[in-house]
């Protein structure tokens, strides 16, 4: 233990010379150790020892008695050896070191060795020499039962068998090999041994899993006739693997639900993981009424539910946005006593109110937590603030801030990111910025979503050079602006009119892009940031020009009417294997529209090409192109292309 081997050979050495002697509980500790170093071949050398024929040990002066405890702590030595050489085709030597059942007292305890070596195949999933192994083994039972004055006798050693095979069944279930679950399971009662009761278990997960919901059942039914109890959660491996197969089919989570009730009528009554699961699945169907009477039926049962039970209550809800439900539940469980409503509880059923837009109740479930005795979180006052800070409400996050440092909690990079989105919504640009800059003097590092929210702000101001300084300050702090980030100086730029100093900086994100630039996902929206459920951070990836690069560029440009530099970006973004869509379109014939003369044979061929490739064909360009052709040119148009003559 203390990883002084030579110590400890020096200390079996010792004690085999003294009149105690050693035993095999002092060879196994260095077999185990050697092998699990690595060090086989030092392993094997205490192996052969203990394997020896009785007599002296290459290691002491005295012999090592052969007993039916040196035949088992052998397999384990073996087992040991063989997991750590990976040599379990090698482990035939074991019969050159006299290890062979006639030579043993006790030799119905031979098979260890065979069981020892079948394991350590089965755990590195090499079936076919595991198969060779139980052979081997078999060939031991034979010579035993044709010797029965000698031996302890077949059945002896058929009661042996079950680590081996059921070892056999667990490998084949892992893999999903229902032949081979069946065929391990038939050869082993034929030789009247019954498999382990967690090998039942793995063999109903299995077949389950495959979706053979009549074999789980029967292997169900075969642990019940052996009177083996798999419990609940036999049956509820056959349960979550209905769920998570079911998709969003509401008649497969009924099937689910119809299970559940099943588990009665078998003598196991079903349990909150039971019922949690099928809620999972109505939650999955959007099946929010079946999701309610299934919580009611499981507090009826006297089952009490968990934190779980709320947790995808709430969820369920918030994507239905059923808040009045989410309130109902949550009044239900709280008022079980089973769940502790801490913190954490109120936060779910908050971000329900936040999501469905109620910010008036997200704010009084916050303020009732005082009353309840629960003090919110740095979660639960961020949560509400987004909620205020997405209707553009400045005086109730002023407000909501306020309170939460009053109270003692902690803002983080979230909470001033929601009072800079807050100002930003309601287009005070001053206000922003005054926040950010409040949140670097607390000593709180801006991270990627802070430096959007604030330049996303910008742009809807039309603010170029103030973009341009926070896009700067973003790369000083070491923080690789992502396309959102350059999307937004892009656009404040082209607000102003200033299309080459909008394409400049779609020049910088294209050359970013082909340094191979890593970022932070578009995917980390301003809304999931703040999102209580929201899931983890992506991980980073390359850089890259979206379509909204360069249709904001190309913006600039359309309204000057310069339509050749127009079709130039668009063509560079086609070369970068993105299309245009209805947004692009509009822009391009805005630019036509513009252009003096107006290029009405540019307009009419753009709108074709765009149709032919496939692309959805919306009001605002054709308002545009009847513009640009008038409109018995254009419902010409339309009606050529099988499209409707009236603006989508």
């Amino acid at each position: 233990e203390a990883g002084i081997a030579q110590k400890a050979e020096a200390l079996v050495s010792h004690l085999a010379r003294s009149p105690v002697g050693a035993d095999v509980s002092c060879f196994l500790p260095l077999i185990e150790h050697f092998a699990a170093k690595g060090d086989v071949p030092r392993a094997e050398e205490w192996l052969r020892c203990l394997a020896m024929p009785p007599g002296l040990c290459q290691n002491s002066d005295r012999p090592c008695p052969r007993t039916g405890n040196t035949c088992e702590a052998l397999a384990q030595g073996f087992a040991a050896a063989a997991w750590s050489a990976g040599r379990a085709h090698g482990l035939a030597e074991a019969e050159l070191w006299g290890v062979k059942a006639d030579e043993w007292p006790g030799a119905a305890r031979g098979g260890l060795v065979h069981d020892a070596v079948i394991c350590v195949c089965a755990q590195a999933s090499d079936v076919e020499v595991a198969k060779y192994w139980v052979a081997r083994r078999d060939e031991v039972i034979r010579i035993a039962s044709g010797s029965p004055g000698k031996f302890e006798g077949r059945s002896a050693l058929v009661a042996e068998m079950p680590m081996a095979y059921s070892t056999l069944l667990d490998l084949c279930a892992a893999q999903a090999d229902l032949k081979g679950i069946e065929a391990w399971y038939s050869l082993l009662m034929a030789e009247g041994g019954i498999p382990e009761p967690r090998s039942f278990l793995r063999a109903v997960r299995a077949f389950a899993k495959e979706g053979d919901i009549p074999g789980a059942e029967r292997w169900l039914r075969r642990a019940q006739k052996l009177g083996l109890s798999l419990g609940v959660s036999g049956h509820n491996a056959v349960l979550a693997t209905l769920a998570k197969q079911i998709g969003c089919c509401s008649d497969a989570a009924k099937q689910a639900e119809q299970w559940l009730y099943h588990m009665s009528t078998q003598g196991v009554d079903p349990d909150v993981v039971s019922f949690n699961i099928v809620l999972s699945a109505f939650a999955r169907c959007g099946m929010l009424g079946d999701a309610e009477s299934l919580i009611g039926a499981m507090v009826a049962r006297g089952i009490e539910p968990d934190t779980a039970t709320l947790s995808t209550a709430m969820q369920a809800c918030a994507k239905g946005k059923e808040a009045q439900r989410a309130e109902r539940l949550f009044k239900l469980i709280a008022s079980r006593g089973s769940v502790h409503m801490d913190a954490v509880c109120h936060n779910m059923l908050i971000d329900v109110f936040v999501k469905v837009g109620n910010a008036d109740r997200a704010q009084k479930w916050l303020d009732d937590m005082h009353s309840c005795g629960v003090k919110p979180s740095t979660v639960s006052h961020t949560t509400v603030l987004h909620a205020h800070a997405r209707n553009g409400d400045v005086d109730a996050a002023e407000r909501g801030i306020s309170q939460m440092l009053r109270d003692g909690v902690a803002a983080n990079v979230v909470t001033y990111s929601a009072m800079v989105q807050a100002y930003g919504k309601a287009g005070n640009l001053q206000g922003a910025e005054k926040w950010f800059s409040h949140m670097m003097r607390e000593g709180i590092t801006p991270n990627m979503v802070s430096f959007s929210v604030l330049l996303n702000v910008c742009a809807k101001n039309g603010d170029a050079d103030r973009a341009e300084r926070w896009l700067q300050a973003m790369c000083n702090a070491g923080i690789v602006p992502n396309e959102v980030c350059y999307n937004n100086v892009i656009d404040a730029c082209a607000k102003l009119g200033q299309a080459e100093r909008a394409e400049s900086w779609l020049r910088k994100l294209e050359r970013e892009a082909s340094a191979g630039k890593m970022c932070s996902p578009v995917e980390d929206s301003l809304t999931s940031v703040f999102s209580f459920s929201a899931p983890g951070p992506a991980q980073p990836r390359r850089l890259e020009p979206t379509r909204q690069s360069y249709t904001s560029a190309a913006q600039a440009y359309a309204v000057q009417g310069r339509w050749t530099d127009v079709q130039r970006l668009f063509s560079n973004m086609e070369a970068r294997g993105i299309c245009m869509d209805e947004v692009s379109l509009t822009v391009l014939l805005s630019a036509y529209a513009r252009a003096r003369p107006r290029e009405r044979d540019r307009a009419q061929s753009a709108f074709r090409h765009y149709h032919a490739q496939g692309g959805l064909i919306t009001r605002p360009p054709v308002h545009v192109l009847r513009g640009i052709l008038g409109s018995k040119r254009c419902s010409a148009l339309l009606a050529d292309l099988g499209l409707d003559a009236q603006d989508k």
